[in-house]
């Protein structure tokens, strides 16, 4: 119990000096879903969660929870504003629905569906890894780790 209670402190100290990981899941999170038997492996390979930083600087968590038969895939990105001087939650959230083209996954914005919003590609040596780039007024590359799974 001592052992126990001495982790707890040390785990309360550490997040306090920002040496805490990078929160995967939020309690809004939509849950993960299994993919059906006629989604192609390597489609199948980006359901989870994963999470880096943009440029190596601020959190971002791509959460790929549905893809259908038909293609269709839907993800929760999450990415925390810029500081630590946001009240309240200082994560924000957008849905965006994407498609595969060339071993690629293409994620959209609803609002611009014309216009891909992200690119993300898994590492094809285990795929625990993935590269996305952003292409916002800036752009962004996150390497991503996975760090959640249904598989």
């Amino acid at each position: 119990m001592r052992r126990l209670a001495t982790a707890c402190v040390l785990s309360f100290a550490l997040a306090g000096l920002g040496c805490a990981t990078t929160p995967v899941r939020a309690l809004d999170d939509p849950a993960v879903e299994r993919p059906g038997p006629g989604v192609p492996p390597e489609h199948a390979v980006y359901v989870g969660a994963w999470s880096g930083k943009w440029d190596g600087q601020w959190d971002v968590v791509l959460i790929v929870w549905r893809i259908t038969e038909q293609g269709r895939v839907s993800v929760r990105y999450r990415w925390k504003e810029h500081g630590d001087s946001a009240i309240g939650d200082p994560w924000s959230r957008l849905e965006l629905e994407g498609r595969f083209e060339g071993g690629r996954l293409l994620l959209f914005s609803p609002r611009t569906p014309m216009r891909a919003l992200m690119v993300m590609e898994i590492d094809g040596r285990d795929g625990s890894r993935a590269e996305v780039v952003g292409n916002f007024r800036v752009r962004r590359t996150a390497d991503l780790r996975r760090t959640g799974s249904i598989h």
